[in-house]
């Protein structure tokens, strides 16, 4: 079955088929078979004992006739390695041509290989080949083949060096890109191993240098082991493959990524759930209180790595009684509620903080309320002592109970509001509050004294002075109450709101003829002949905002129609008063009272001349 150029024109028997069907493909333009190079071994660590290339094609295809080739060494394009093919595809459809040293599996060809695996080099099968080892295909070194010693290529790859002076040749113009023309690379270095996914026509991969380490990526005389996560091997839709998890890769071959379930040590991870759940934070770290990650699923309704006026330190909300004290939330303690040390309200248990605390003692503290104004200061620092002194002593050292300036006769502690009036603590009464008889802070209700008690009749109570809404009797200022009130704009007060009689509705003073028909109000004194008397009625100047005397003796107060800014008093029925009235200077609730006298003397004198009459 020697090569024979007139086989394509005769007849051969079937012994003869297969391997005239080669060599006349490749000699007369036939229909080529199709063989393709699928994995190759240039090297290891150590001593290159296990290199190796492997065809793959249909079974019982002939492989005489073919060459396997390698171009590169320096400068680049040299032939550093030939390999004459003999034999037939077995049944595995794949064909193993090794060294003698190998021992990864049992080889269908054994030949001296002496790849090199650091530098650039381009793995050819080719048909027809008429070169020699040492052979130059590019003497410019440009990358370009200056000459093609074989007939027909039918597969090349190069593999690359990084940093390699040869050229690749598995491009074009040499080749046309296809799954025959192809480089493959595993930067920074040089793959020592290289292989296809998927077999007979898949792109190339590297593989791994070293052979110690399981499981091996090496398939000689089976396919290869595609699209496998963990053997390291970036392939098909592997995103990365580092063997195993790395920081840069899980181990399902995806980028590591918080959130997606699979947690990866290496990159960080401490636990993943996509997403929190009872005992993994959404960062993918154990769920740990006071790790500023909030985790409701873990039961955490906050988490500012710590307590703060907002959370305790157990990530949950701070709250009074809750038995966790958070002095950042201004608990001073918490004791679940009230003890011998801690208030209800988180505070320190301490006599006049206005909270009786009977767990610690206390049967007082100012009623239960914070009053500021009625707690005695000095009590403060006395009342753990004095609750239980209290119970024994009276300061006679005869160890009965009775009333001194801090303790009560029942043997309580003497406070304003707790309704026992105690003189020696400075007491005048003490009705637990306000009354008709006491004011709130246990002194005797007075107008004047600064202390509105409604009990007692007050109003309002600006001590001692009038105001615009309060009269010096301590009534609401209001017109036609008879309180005369210059704060409240009031130039006369003649007790009603009626005009005409001298004195308006509006408390002011009226001039011009005066209402006849009624003989309410302040009198002047005119005599018979309707002539002024000289008697004139003037304001009191107490009350005025500068102290100054309004409603002085005016000079023409005698003339006729009471000039001069005088009140006039005769209402028109000719009858007289005394001649003159003096002007009030006294202050506080009796300055009204010489008004209220003049008003009753002139209605007797109106009723006197109407019986007379």
């Amino acid at each position: 079955c020697a090569t024979d150029p007139a086989c394509c024109n005769v007849a051969w028997d079937a012994m003869c088929a297969n391997a005239a069907a080669t060599d006349c493909s490749l000699l007369c333009g036939g229909a080529l078979p199709v063989i393709t190079i699928n994995e190759i071994r240039t090297g290891q660590l150590g001593a290159d004992t296990q290199e190796y290339f492997e065809l793959v094609a249909d079974p019982g295809t002939v492989l005489d006739g073919l060459h396997y080739i390698v171009l590169g060494d320096s400068p680049t394009g040299e032939i550093e390695a030939v390999v004459d093919l003999t034999g037939v595809v077995p049944a595995s459809a794949l064909f193993v041509v090794a060294e003698p040293s190998f021992t990864l599996g049992v080889p269908d060809m054994v030949a001296s290989l002496n790849f090199e695996d650091n530098d650039t080099v381009t793995h050819m099968l080719v048909g027809g080949f008429t070169g020699a080892l040492g052979d130059n295909l590019d003497p410019n070194s440009d990358g370009v083949l200056d000459s093609t010693p074989w007939l027909v290529l039918l597969d090349a790859v190069s593999i690359i060096e990084e940093a390699g002076e040869e050229e690749p040749y598995a491009q074009p113009p040499n080749c046309a890109p296809s799954s025959t023309c192809q480089q493959v690379g595993d930067p920074p270095g040089t793959p020592s191993h290289v292989f296809r996914c998927g077999n007979f026509s898949g792109g190339w991969h590297p593989g791994r240098a070293d052979l110690s380490v399981l499981p091996l990526i090496d398939t000689p005389g089976a396919f290869n082991a595609c699209d496998v996560c963990g053997n390291g091997l970036l392939e098909g839709g592997e995103l990365c493959d580092d063997a195993g998890e790395s920081p840069t890769c899980d181990d399902d071959c995806t980028l590591p990524a918080c959130g997606d379930g699979n947690p990866n040590m290496a990159a960080g991870e401490a636990c993943d759930d996509a997403g929190e759940s009872p005992t993994c934070d959404a960062d993918c770290t154990a769920a740990v209180y006071l790790r500023r990650q909030l985790n409701p699923a873990a039961g955490e309704l906050c988490d500012d790595a710590g307590e703060s006026p907002t959370c305790d330190d157990d990530c949950t909300l701070p709250e009074c009684g809750d038995g966790n004290p958070n002095a950042a939330a201004g608990e001073l303690c918490d004791d679940m509620g009230e003890s011998a040390a801690c208030d209800v309200d988180c505070t320190p248990a301490e006599c006049g903080d206005g909270l009786v605390n009977p767990t610690a003692g206390e049967n007082c503290d100012a009623a239960g309320e914070r009053k500021s104004r009625n707690l005695n200061s000095s009590l403060y620092s006395l009342c753990h002592v004095l609750v239980s002194a209290c119970k024994e002593k009276d300061g006679d050292g005869a160890g009965t109970p009775g009333q001194t300036p801090t303790c009560d006769e029942e043997s309580t502690l003497a406070m304003c509001g707790d309704g026992v009036a105690n003189p020696l603590a400075g007491e005048a009464c003490d009705d637990a509050g306000s009354s008709e008889a006491c004011d709130e802070d246990c002194t005797l209700p007075e107008c004047g004294d600064g202390l509105v008690n409604p009990a007692a009749g007050e109003d309002c109570d600006a001590a001692g002075a009038e105001t615009p809404t309060c009269d010096i009797d301590c009534t609401e200022a209001a017109c036609g109450d008879g309180t005369l009130n210059f704060s409240a704009g009031e130039e006369c007060e003649d007790g009603n709101l009626d005009d005409g009689d001298g004195c308006s509705s509006a408390c002011t003073i009226e001039s011009g003829p005066l209402d006849t028909g009624s003989d309410t109000g302040l009198d002047t004194g005119l005599d018979d002949t309707g002539d002024a008397t000289s008697a004139t009625t003037e304001p009191s100047t107490s009350g005025r905002p500068d102290g100054s005397e309004s409603g002085e003796d005016d000079e023409s107060s005698g003339s006729s129609g009471g000039s001069g800014g005088a009140v006039p008093l005769d209402d028109g029925c000719n009858c007289t008063t005394s001649t003159s009235t003096s002007t009030s200077t006294s202050g506080g609730r009796e300055r009204g009272a010489p008004w209220a006298w003049l008003v009753l003397l002139g209605l007797g004198v109106l009723a006197r001349r109407r019986e007379s009459a």
